[in-house]
């Protein structure tokens, strides 16, 4: 938890305990619950997005999750990453190595923008993009 605390704060996301009711108490939020199924459940925020945007995480406790050998093949088919945009690739990078993360490659340019990957929590793949001449487009 301590590495996917430092990621949050590097790339100025916030965690919050109750998403729907922290910008619209009428919001639509939908929550899903499976019998037999124990998760943490951890919702991101961008604070300063508009329109409001959450990335929801889940840590399953129970059933036991099931092993994913690929899970580092960028290739395979399906969800592979996720992505973020960031100001200062560089200065990013430094603050989540110490804070524990580790690169899977080193920082390269591609296509308008210098990017890189990291091992995330539990081996997900996570891409940071910093686009030349500043916001993603």
């Amino acid at each position: 938890m301590l590495y996917l605390g430092c990621f949050c704060g590097c790339i100025d996301l916030l965690s919050v305990s109750n998403p729907s009711s922290a910008h619209d108490p009428a919001s639509d939020h939908v929550t899903i619950v499976v019998r037999d199924h124990v998760a943490d459940h951890l919702t991101l925020v961008l604070a300063v997005a508009s329109p409001w945007l959450e990335v929801q995480l889940l840590h399953y406790r129970h059933p036991e999750p099931l092993p994913d050998p690929a899970i580092e093949n960028l290739a395979r088919v399906g969800f592979n990453h996720i992505c973020f945009a960031v100001d200062d690739l560089e200065a990013t990078v430094a603050r989540l190595q110490a804070g524990g993360g580790a690169l899977r490659n080193a920082v390269m340019d591609f296509h308008h923008r210098k990017l890189v990957f990291l091992r995330g929590p539990e081996g997900i793949t996570v891409e940071l993009a910093e686009w030349k001449g500043g916001a993603a487009s």
